[in-house]
């Protein structure tokens, strides 16, 4: 294999690529959506979290968490996570 590999405008070292392929391929078979009754989710979500104009990203970010086998939750110290 060659020491280095071009994809798109991203430039790898080999080994990073392969363990890049795999962790993304490990995440696209696993990952698959759970089956929730969505108007429950709703209606327990909009209990669980005030009504605003705005975005709710905790909001989001507990529908995902339910509705998926794996979430990635990040952010710094004192955004809410």
């Amino acid at each position: 294999p060659t020491p280095m590999i071009l994809c798109g405008d991203r430039l790898y070292l080999n080994r990073m690529w392969c363990n890049e392929r795999t962790v993304a391929r490990f995440f696209n078979e696993v990952n698959h959506a759970i089956e929730v009754d969505e108007a429950l989710l709703a209606q327990t979500l909009d209990k669980l979290f005030p009504v605003s104009d705005e975005i709710n990203w905790q909001k989001v970010a507990a529908a995902v968490a339910l509705t998926r086998r794996i979430s990635v939750i990040s952010g710094g110290p004192g955004t809410g996570k």
